[in-house]
C-alpha cells in the first residue's frame, strides 16, 4: 500500500525536512532543564518535589546491578522533583530450562496425498488431546538421543532449544505438530514478574503475556518491538537468515496499568539537546566526556559541546550526577515539550479541531443513520478536552455548514481563547449555510463555525438537522447520491482557514456516483478475481482520492471514514483517504440502525476518546551501518525518511524495515532511536521519543535464538498486502513459502547440526524453538479474507481487511493470524471473583468443538459465538432468555443481553474484556450447525481444510517439509 520513493536511497542523517519537522534546531544555547516555558498551556501538578519519581540508572552505562520500582508519575518532570533514592538490585535472570528435542523417523519423506474430504466436514483433522506440557522431554525414537548430545556438544553450532518434529506420513496424528496455544501458556506461565528493558541477549515475552515492563534506559515492548533480538553483523548473514530486520513501531501504545507513565520534559525556550551531526536526540546511550563537557553520538559517533546552561559534572563511573533526575538520560520513552522552532512558520499551534460530516442522502435516512447520529448529542461532550473545537457539515448534492454566531453582549465579545470556557451562554441560535458550487469548494464563514465542546451549542446543532432533511417533505425531496470529495475537500478547507490541525468523521452511506469530483462507476466484476487483472479491483479506480489524501496531510487533517453500503462502494479507491492520512475506516454492510446502531455509536465514541496526536512526523535514526528503507503502514512518505502522520491513534503501528549499509562490528550494539514531533490534543508541540539498543552478532544461531516470531509475522503481513497489489494470489503465496522454506533450510544447515555430525538425518524438519509454529502462521496468514479471494468475500470486504492489516501492531496481526478460541460453556470466577482474562483457548479446528457445548472466536475483527447442537437448554434459557435454539433467529443477534443470573453476567463481562482490547467494537455474531454462516465460520478453522484449494495445517507442514528437503538436497 505505502511505497518508499526512491528506493534504496542512502539514509540522510541531517535534520528533518524543514517544511515537515519545521527546521529542527541545533544544540546552541541550551537552557538548564527544568526552566519555565510562557507557550506552556498545560498546567503543572501540586506538590513536585514530593512526587515520587524513582528514575532508573543507565543500564547501558554499566550498573547491571541496579534497577528502579516506580513509583505513581506526574505528568511532568522537573529536575527539582528528584529524589536520590538506594535502588533495589536487579532480579537474577530466570534459569534456562532444560529443553529436549524431538525427533521422530520418517516414514515417507514425500507430501502424501490429499485425503479425501468427508461431506461436510472439509478435512479436518483427527480429534485432540491434551498436549503435553514443556520442559519435559518428549518420546524419542532409539538411538535418538545420541544424535542430540552430539549436536549439544559442538559449541559453534548450538543453539540452545531445539524443537524437531517428525517425518509425516499419510496417516498423522495432528497433537503431535507444534501448537500455538501451547506456546502462548508456556510463555504465560515463564513470563510471571516485570520484564526489564535493560536485559540484553533476552526476547520481550510475547504480546499474548500480560507483563509489566520496567524501562532501564530502553523503551518497553509495547512502542517499539523487533524481529530480532541479535542483529547479524553483514547483510549475507541476515540474508542467509531469510528473516528482514523489522521493527514494528506503536508511538502512542497503551500501557500496562503498572508500567511507568511517559514522562513530559520542559528544557526550556532554548529546547531538546541534539547531536550535531545526524540530530539525534540527548538519551541514555550518550557518552559524557572531558568532564562532562562534550558528548559522544552512540548513532554517528559525532562529538559535541555541551551548552553551559546543560552542564554537569561526571561521577567516578564517567556518568552525569544528575543522570538519575533527567529522564532523557535514563528512560527509554520520553516527551520534550517544542519550542516555536519546531512549528510552522515558527508559531505555536492552536489546539486541533474535529469536524463531523454527516451523509443527508435518502438512503442515510432511510436506514435511520441521520436520526440516530442526531440523537446522540452526548458524544461529542463527556471527556473531550476543552480547548478542542467541533464543527458540523451535511451533504448530499450539496454542502451545508452549520455555525451557532455569538450574541452582541459585553460577554460575547470576548474572543481569546482563554475566556471560551466561560462564555458558552453567548451562543445565539445555529444557522445553515448552503454551498451549491461544489466545483469549487469554500468555506462560507470561519466565524462560529468551530464551538466549544458544550452539550446545550451541540444539540442545538443536532435538533436542527431532522427537522432540514428527515420530514416526510424534505425526504422526497431528497437526493438519492451524495457527493464525497467535496465533503471532505470542504472539511478540509474549514481546518486550513482556521489555521489549525485536526480530524473529519466522514459518515457516508453508498457510492458516490454522483456528477462531482470523485465520481466513481461500480467496477465489481468477480469474474476477475483468480486472473491476472485481479490486482486492478484493489488499486483505486483514479488518482482523485490520493491527491485528496496527500492535500488533507499538507494541511494536518485525518480523515475517519465511517460507511454504510447496501452494496459495491468501491473501498479500494475511498481507503485511500483514511490511509494516507492515518485515519480509520469502519464498514457496516445493509445498515440499520435498530440494529447496529449500537455498534457505531460505540465505534464513534472510542475512536473521540482514543485521540492522541495530530500533524505528526516521525523519523527513525540508527547507528552507522543499518538504515531503514521501507515503511508499511498507512501514512504517506513524502521522501525516503520521514513519515508523515496527519493523526496518531493508541491503535496503529507502523513498520518499519532495516538493511545494511556497512558491515558491524561483533559485539557492538545497534542504537535507534524515533523521534515523533506531534501536536497534542491540548495543542502543545511535543517530541515523544523511543531509544532501542540491539546488541550485534556474527553467529547465526544467536539470531536464530532470538527471533520474534509474532514481529515477524506483522511485517510478513504488511509485506503481503503490498505484494498483491503489484502480483497474483499465487505468485504472493508461493513467495510466502519460499520464505519460509529458506528460512528454516538456513536453521537446518547452519544451527540444527554441524558439518562433521554424520548422525544428522536430512530427512528430518527441524524447527527453532523460538518459531515451532512458524509454519502454520505462514498458512494462517493465506486463509485471512484480507489475502485470499475466497467465495463470499467481497472486493470491498478484502480492501477494508488490507486497510486494517496495514494499521494493525503486533497484537492485533497475531490475533488476526491466528484467531483466539475460547470455550464459553462453563465460565468460572478465578480466586478474586472475576472472570480470568483471557480464559484458556484452543486450537482453531472444526473437529475439536464439543458438541454440547459453546464457543466464542475472536480474530480482532469479528466476534463470533459457536452454539453446539446439543448444548443443554438451561445454557440457553440463561443467555438468550429463550428454552431452545430454534426459537430466535441468529442472524438479527448483534449482542447479548445482560440477563439477571450468573452465566449471562460472566459471558457478558467476558464480552466487554474483549471489546475493550480491540480498536473497534466487535459485532457479535452467533453460529449454529446447519446455518448458512457456519461455512463462513469454518473459515476460521485454520488448521482445517476450507473452501477452495486451500489445505490442512498437516498437509501444509508435509509440503513445507519437502521445500526443505528440496533446498538441504
Amino acid at each position: 500500500m505505502l511505497h518508499n520513493q526512491n528506493g534504496q536511497s542512502m539514509y540522510n542523517r541531517q535534520s528533518l525536512h524543514p517544511e515537515k519537522e519545521y527546521g529542527y534546531p541545533g544544540v546552541s544555547g541550551q537552557h538548564v532543564y527544568g526552566a519555565s516555558n510562557s507557550n506552556v498551556t498545560d498546567n503543572y501538578p501540586q506538590g513536585h518535589p514530593n512526587s515520587g519519581f524513582q528514575p532508573p540508572p543507565n543500564y547501558y552505562s554499566g550498573n547491571q546491578g541496579q534497577t528502579f520500582q516506580p513509583q505513581s508519575q506526574p505528568p511532568y518532570y522537573s529536575a527539582q522533583s528528584i529524589q536520590s533514592v538506594n535502588q533495589p538490585p536487579l532480579p537474577p535472570m530466570p534459569p534456562i530450562p532444560n529443553h529436549q528435542d524431538f525427533v521422530q523417523r520418517p516414514q515417507q519423506p514425500r507430501l502424501p496425498p490429499m485425503p479425501p474430504m468427508p461431506p461436510g466436514h472439509e478435512g479436518v483433522p483427527p480429534p485432540s488431546y491434551r498436549q503435553p506440557q514443556p520442559p519435559g522431554p518428549f518420546p524419542l525414537p532409539n538411538g535418538a538421543n545420541t544424535q542430540i548430545n552430539t549436536l549439544h556438544s559442538q559449541q559453534a553450532y548450538q543453539n540452545g532449544p531445539v524443537s524437531r518434529q517428525p517425518q509425516f506420513s499419510q496417516s498423522i496424528n495432528a497433537d503431535r505438530l507444534p501448537s500455538p496455544i501451547e506456546v502462548i501458556e508456556s510463555n504465560r506461565a515463564q513470563c510471571t514478574g516485570p520484564f526489564y528493558t535493560g536485559q540484553r541477549g533476552v526476547v520481550p515475552p510475547l504480546v499474548t503475556t500480560d507483563f509489566i515492563s520496567r524501562d532501564q534506559g530502553t523503551c518497553a515492548p509495547c512502542f517499539i518491538r523487533s524481529s530480532l533480538y541479535s542483529v547479524p553483523n553483514s547483510s549475507d548473514l541476515l540474508k542467509t537468515v531469510g528473516i528482514p530486520f523489522s521493527l514494528t513501531i506503536s508511538p502512542f501504545a497503551v500501557q500496562h496499568t503498572e508500567d511507568m507513565n511517559v514522562v513530559i520534559s520542559d528544557m526550556g525556550p532554548q529546547g531538546p539537546v541534539r547531536c550535531v551531526r545526524c540530530k539525534a536526540y540527548m538519551n541514555p546511550f550518550m557518552n559524557f566526556i572531558d568532564g562532562g563537557r562534550r558528548f559522544q553520538c552512540p548513532l554517528c559517533n559525532g562529538l559535541t559541546e555541551v551548552a553551559a546552561e546543560y552542564f554537569a559534572h561526571l561521577d567516578h563511573t564517567g556518568r552525569r550526577v544528575d543522570a538519575g533526575q533527567r529522564p532523557e538520560l535514563c528512560l527509554g520513552s520520553y516527551e520534550l515539550l517544542a519550542t516555536a522552532e519546531y512549528c510552522k512558520n515558527n508559531q505555536l499551534p492552536l489546539p486541533p479541531a474535529i469536524i463531523f460530516l454527516l451523509d443527508v442522502s435518502q438512503s442515510a435516512i432511510r436506514s435511520g443513520l441521520v436520526q440516530l447520529f442526531c440523537s446522540q448529542e452526548k458524544f461529542a461532550s463527556p471527556d473531550m478536552v476543552n480547548p478542542i473545537r467541533l464543527g458540523f457539515i451535511t451533504y448530499d448534492h450539496q454542502l451545508h455548514f452549520y455555525t451557532v454566531p455569538r450574541e452582541s453582549s459585553s460577554s460575547a465579545q470576548q474572543t481569546s481563547e482563554s475566556t471560551d470556557q466561560n462564555t458558552y451562554n453567548s451562543y445565539g441560535k445555529p444557522q445553515m449555510y448552503i454551498v451549491a458550487d461544489i466545483e469549487d469548494v469554500f468555506v462560507p464563514t470561519v466565524e462560529g463555525f468551530l464551538i466549544p465542546p458544550d452539550p446545550v451549542i451541540i444539540s442545538s446543532i443536532l435538533e436542527m438537522i431532522p427537522t432540514q432533511f428527515c420530514t416526510e417533505n424534505a425526504l422526497n425531496r431528497q437526493p438519492t447520491d451524495s457527493v464525497l470529495g467535496p465533503a471532505i475537500q470542504s472539511g478540509m478547507e474549514a481546518l486550513r482557514a482556521a489555521n489549525r490541525s485536526g480530524k473529519l468523521f466522514v459518515i457516508h452511506a453508498n457510492l458516490p456516483i454522483g456528477e462531482a469530483p470523485g465520481k466513481l462507476k461500480n467496477r465489481d466484476d468477480r469474474r476477475l478475481i483468480g486472473t491476472e487483472k485481479e490486482k486492478t479491483l484493489l488499486l483505486p479506480d483514479n488518482d482523485f482520492y490520493v491527491g485528496l489524501g496527500q492535500t488533507c496531510v499538507e494541511v494536518g487533517c485525518s480523515v475517519d471514514l465511517f460507511l454504510f453500503p447496501n452494496s459495491f462502494v468501491d473501498i479500494a479507491s475511498l481507503a485511500e483517504v483514511p490511509r494516507l492520512t492515518s485515519g480509520h475506516l469502519f464498514k457496516y454492510n445493509c445498515f440499520q440502525a435498530d440494529l447496529q446502531g449500537h455498534q457505531f455509536i460505540a465505534d464513534l465514541q472510542r475512536t473521540l476518546t482514543n485521540l492522541q496526536a495530530f500533524n505528526a512526523v516521525m523519523r527513525v535514526r540508527t547507528s552507522t551501518g543499518i538504515r531503514p528503507v521501507e515503511f508499511f503502514g498507512n501514512c504517506y512518505l513524502p521522501n525516503t525518511t520521514d513519515v508523515e502522520l496527519a493523526s496518531v491513534s493508541s491503535d496503529m503501528a507502523i513498520t518499519a524495515e532495516l538493511r545494511h549499509d556497512d558491515k558491524l562490528q561483533e559485539g557492538d550494539h545497534v542504537f535507534i532511536q524515533v523521534a515523533c514531533l506531534y501536536t497534542s490534543v491540548s495543542g502543545q508541540r511535543r517530541l515523544r521519543i523511543h531509544n532501542l539498543s540491539i546488541p550485534v552478532t556474527s553467529m547465526i544461531p544467536d539470531v536464530f535464538r532470538l527471533v520474534e516470531l509474532d514481529a515477524h509475522m506483522n511485517w510478513l503481513s504488511k509485506y503481503s498486502m503490498r505484494s498483491l497489489l503489484n502480483r497474483t494470489h499465487s505468485q504472493v503465496m508461493d513467495d510466502l513459502t519460499t520464505r519460509a522454506a529458506n528460512t528454516l533450510a538456513a536453521y537446518r544447515r547452519h544451527c540444527a547440526c554441524g558439518p562433521n555430525d554424520v548422525n544428522s538425518n536430512p530427512s528430518e524438519l527441524v524447527l527453532p524453538q523460538n518459531m515451532k509454529v512458524f509454519p502454520l502462521y505462514i498458512q494462517c496468514l493465506m486463509k485471512t479474507e484480507a489475502f485470499s479471494p475466497a467465495d463470499g468475500i467481497t472486493i470491498d470486504d478484502r480492501c477494508w481487511q488490507i486497510f486494517l492489516v496495514n494499521q494493525m501492531d503486533v497484537k492485533q496481526s497475531n490475533c488476526y493470524i491466528y484467531p483466539h478460541l475460547y470455550p464459553i460453556h462453563d465460565l468460572s470466577l478465578n480466586f478474586e471473583g472475576d472472570i480470568p482474562y483471557p480464559p484458556a483457548a484452543i486450537r482453531c479446528s472444526y473437529d475439536r468443538l464439543q458438541m454440547d457445548a459453546a464457543y466464542l472466536l475472536d480474530n480482532g475483527i469479528y466476534l463470533i459465538m459457536w452454539i453446539g447442537p446439543n448444548i443443554s437448554s438451561e445454557w440457553i434459557q440463561a443467555v438468550f432468555n429463550v428454552q431452545n435454539l430454534e426459537h430466535f433467529e441468529s442472524e438479527k443477534i448483534y449482542d447479548l443481553c445482560n440477563f439477571d443470573n450468573e452465566i449471562s453476567r460472566n459471558l457478558c463481562t467476558l464480552l466487554k474484556k474483549v471489546r475493550k482490547n480491540r480498536w473497534h467494537y466487535s459485532r457479535l455474531l452467533v453460529v449454529r450447525p446447519g446455518d448458512k454462516s457456519e461455512l463462513w465460520f469454518r473459515r476460521f478453522m485454520v488448521e482445517d481444510r476450507c473452501s477452495g484449494n486451500s489445505i490442512s495445517y498437516t498437509e501444509y507442514l508435509c509440503h513445507i517439509h519437502k521445500e526443505v528437503s528440496s533446498l538441504l538436497h
